[in-house]
């Protein structure tokens, strides 16, 4: 199957303080069901930068939002990160490239791609 990035087919979408992605999420028969994804699991703070194939970001993040930007396709997760000196830093991410929705389940699409 082809990946779909999840916002495509999701509404609702929200992240809570914790790092967790919530929505309701459409599965084959077009009916909508709550889902939700831990993505401390797959994102990291490298210095003050959300990253892939890190963990725990949320552990030094604050003021985590959600913006759905239609017109460049992404699906943007920002937070304010905490660098290796203490500083402060903006931060985003774009969820789009590896987050998907699967019959109204999310997932991580992995690393091997």
């Amino acid at each position: 199957m082809p990946f779909e990035p999840f916002h495509h087919s999701c509404q609702d979408i929200t992240i809570d303080q914790s790092g967790t992605l919530h929505c309701r999420a459409m599965k084959h028969d077009g009916c909508l069901q709550d889902a939700s994804l831990d993505l401390t699991r797959y994102i990291g703070n490298t210095n003050g930068y959300l990253v892939w194939k890190g963990r725990h970001f949320s552990r030094s993040a604050e003021r985590l939002r959600f913006d759905q930007e239609d017109p460049y396709n992404r699906a943007v997760l920002s937070a304010t990160l905490t660098t290796e000196g203490g500083d402060k830093r903006d931060s985003e991410i774009n969820l789009a490239e590896n987050i998907g929705n699967n019959n109204g389940q999310l997932y991580f699409r992995g690393w091997n791609r």
